[in-house]
This record gives C-alpha cells, structure tokens and sequence, in this order.
C-alpha cells in the first residue's frame, strides 16, 4: 500500500507543481485559464470555480493549463485577457513558471528533509576500515580513530564531510581532521579534494533496524534489533562487514549467526538477486532487505537551507553532466528512467521512509524542471525557442511553421515515451 501510494502521490505532485506553476504566472500578468488539469484525455472529474475548470483526467503522465488565446490563427485580434495579448516578457515568465517550480519544490523538499525530517545517517564517529591510496589513507586515518573536528568545526555526523565541506570549498584546500587514536588527540592535515573519495567505512555495530516487508530476511524470521555476529561461521565486527558478505555471496545461502534479546541463534536465508540494467550491461545485487541502524538528526533552518541549496545546485550540474554524455554519444538513451521506473524506485523509497523519499522527490523535480527547459518542440523549452525567434523577429513566428514543428516535436516526444516506457518495463523484468 506503502508503495503505491508513493509512487503516484510522488508523480503526481511533481505534475501538479509544474502546472500550478504555468497557472499562478498565467494569472500574475493577466492571462485567463480556460482548463487546469492533472492528467490527459477523458476527465474523470472536472469542477468550475470562476473562469477555470479544474479537472483530473485519464492518462497520467502529464498535465496541461488552457489558456485563452494560445494559438494565432488567421484573423485572429487578441483580446484582453488572452495569451497571447502579453508582452515577450510576460509570456515568458507563463512559459517558465512550471520549470521554475519545479526548481523551487526541489529546493524547498530538500530542506524539509533536513531541517524538519531530519537527516538519518550512521550513528558514531570511529573509522571501521580505510582503504589504501584512498583519500582518508592519505590524511593518515587509521580503524578506530575517533573523528572529533573537521576543519576545526567537532564533529557532527559523516554527512558533514560528504554534504558540506566538498561542495563549497576548493579540492585544493587544506582541511585538518582531529582524531583521538587511543589516548593520543591527533591533527591530519590534508586536501579537501581527497575526501571526494574518501574509501572510508564507519565502525557502525552490525545490528539491524528495519526488515522490508516480503523479503529475503523477513521470510527468514530475522526481525528488528538482531545482532549478526557471524555469518557461514566467520566473524562479523561491523554493518559494511555484514553488507559486503551478503553482496559476495552471489546470491547462494548464507547462515547467519545472531543474537536476540542475550540468546544466540542461528538460521540459513538465501538473498534475492536485484538485476539492474545499465546501458547495455546488467549488474546483479544479493539483496536480504534489511537496514542498517542510523541516527536522526534535524537541522537548524539556515544549515538546512544551506545544504539544500547545495545538494540542488549538485543535481544541476550533474543533469549537465548526463545531458552532455548523451549528446557526445558516450551515454544511452537505455539509462534514462521514465515515468514507469520513476514511479517504481519512488514507490520503494517511500517503504523506507520520509528522507529517502523527500529527497529523492526533490532529485526528480529537479530534473523535471530542467530537461523542460530543453529546446525541444512541446516542451517548455520549445515554446522559448518560439517567443525568442519572435524577439528577434519582432513577429510571431508563421502560424504554418509553428504547427508543423508542434507536431512533429508532439510525434517524436511520443515515440520517445514509447521507447523510455518500453526500456522501464525491460528494467522491471530483468529485477523481477
């Protein structure tokens, strides 16, 4: 129930913002709204409040806000009131409304996760493992040093190293981390750069805090708050520990050793393989369903503000980063997700919890608000293409070109839908 109400409140969100976003602009310079709607096709339910019906209509995928005199036809006079009767500026500013809301949700659902959600991460501050030529190996970390300062701010959560200080400052920077190693209060010097790949592991107890439900473990009979302290008869000193074994097995039978309220146990589970395709490629993980303990933490408005803004303007350059591959031809088409695989890992983040499903919300409408800006016919970026070409002009483009490049632009985002659907839909069988 969980997952579905995820998925298509999650959907249908994003969609309601975009086009709330066109409608309150709209209304702002003027325009009058004819239909404001979630969905396409036959409405199911439509009321009129004023000028504007509202409705919900069939086909999901998308939303549409009519307004009065969209489309110059021969003969046509703007009257007032019409879309068309604006100024480039004004019409500019509709055009963009939903992007840019989409933009805002992003901003605005980051900052509730951090700020009244709370950030969950791992709790403590010992170092498990640090892998060789990594960059805590270069500061000289060591496992069970004890991370007290970051740059001589103390310590508040691993997110403080992966969330703030790598975004904002310079890789060059000199960074100091303070440990205490044993009795020994020590100070590492290094560069921030380092710590975007750190190769560093939390020393977090190998105890688990949730079992998903119709999974490998709760089948099993594992439950909240057991202890793994072996797994095939080896030892096992830490959560990553537990995680990697699982990931080796291949998905054959492990036996895990734990213990439950002081009484040790033991039973045999065999992992669900996860197939994810990439590309052309497919990786397979050995999944139990189990997660890892982690500590809340909430933080104050301007902190969380501040790293929501960051981690936004990172989905931004990292949409850049994806749009870039595609063109240049070293990314596949087969990599971008659509709404059906959209609707499916929003599902299943909403069985893990509000942060994970806040933030990966605010990740696609992030995304939605950006690739709308794509100069592409039908898009939102397609309708600026048209009213800069008419700035220049300093007329409307041709009636004729406008409707032929609309439908072409309307044919090719439909067979791309088709493609994308078709791709999530391989997706969902290859992890079933």
């Amino acid at each position: 129930m969980i997952f579905w109400l995820g998925a298509v409140l999650g959907l249908g969100l994003l969609i309601f913002i975009h086009e709330l976003g066109h409608f309150l602009m709209a209304r702002l310079v003027g325009v009058r709204v004819h239909t404001f709607s979630i969905g396409f096709g036959p409405k199911l339910l439509k009321r009129r409040w004023g000028d504007t019906e509202y409705a919900l209509s069939l086909i999901p995928f998308g939303g549409y806000v009519h307004m009065a005199g969209e489309v110059w036809e021969e003969g046509y006079t703007p009257r007032p009131g019409d879309f068309l009767s604006k100024s480039i500026p004004a019409r500019t500013l509709v055009v963009l409304g939903g992007p840019l809301a989409n933009l805002l949700l992003g901003l605005m659902l980051y900052t509730t996760a951090y700020g009244i959600v709370g950030i969950e991460e791992f709790p403590g501050n010992t170092v498990a493992e640090v892998v060789e030529g990594k960059g805590a190996a270069k500061f000289g970390l060591q496992p069970g040093d004890q991370i007290l300062k970051v740059d001589g701010v103390s310590f508040w959560g691993w997110s403080l190293i992966t969330d703030l200080l790598i975004h904002e400052a310079s890789p060059d920077d000199s960074l100091t981390i303070t440990v205490l190693r044993g009795n020994d209060t020590l100070v590492l010097h290094g560069k921030i750069g380092w710590l975007s790949d750190p190769g560093l592991t939390p020393l977090v107890p190998p105890v688990i805090s949730r079992v998903l439900p119709h999974s490998a473990a709760e089948r099993a009979g594992l439950q909240p708050g057991d202890s793994v302290v072996a797994i095939n008869n080896l030892p096992v000193r830490h959560w990553h520990e537990l995680a990697r074994r699982i990931r080796d097995s291949g998905g054959s039978s492990l036996t895990l050793t734990f213990v439950r309220k002081g009484i040790r146990h033991t039973l045999t589970v065999t992992p669900e393989l996860d197939t994810l395709r990439q590309g052309d490629s497919t990786v397979v993980r050995p999944l139990l369903g189990i997660l890892a303990p982690t500590v809340r933490r909430h933080l104050p408005l301007d902190h969380a503000l501040r790293l929501a803004w960051l981690r936004s303007v990172r989905v931004v350059q990292q949409v850049g980063e994806m749009l870039k591959r595609i063109f240049s031809g070293h990314a596949s088409m087969k990599e971008v997700g659509g709404p059906v695989m959209i609707g499916k890992v929003m599902g299943q983040s909403a069985q893990v919890g509000w942060f994970p499903f806040l933030t990966l919300l605010a990740l696609v409408s992030i995304n939605l608000g950006l690739l709308n800006l794509l100069p592409f016919p039908v898009l939102d970026g397609g309708h600026l293409a048209f009213l800069l070409v008419e700035a220049i002009r300093r007329r409307p483009v041709p009636l004729r070109v406008q409707a032929a490049v609309q439908q072409l632009g309307f044919v090719l985002l439909i067979l791309l839908m088709v493609y994308i659907t078709f791709q999530d839909i391989l997706k969902l069988k290859g992890s079933g």
